[in-house]
């Protein structure tokens, strides 16, 4: 298990429901997806720092990964809202 940044995680957490306001729903189930958050608000971070440097490469890049991330944070929240064993520990 990794070590999660509380920081990285909020600030992923609510970037997102800000440009997904759809995510607004799974308010309270955001933990399911803590690792996704970080790595959120870490693209962001990182595309925003290059959009001021300007590459332009690696803006399309990160600006890809962004979207990818917020595919990926939906789609794990709607399948640990309809299936909220899918979360439990396998003993």
């Amino acid at each position: 298990m990794t070590t999660m940044h509380p920081t990285h995680f909020r600030h992923g957490w609510a970037a997102l429901k800000m440009k997904c306001p759809h995510f607004r729903q799974f308010e309270g189930k955001e933990h399911f997806v803590q690792d996704l958050c970080e790595a959120y608000s870490e693209a962001i971070l990182f595309r925003d720092r290059m959009r001021l440097v300007g590459d332009l490469d690696l803006v399309v890049e990160y600006d890809q990964t962004c979207r990818e991330l917020e595919k990926a944070v939906y789609d794990d929240l709607v399948i640990y809202s309809s299936h909220p064993q899918a979360s439990l520990p396998k003993f």
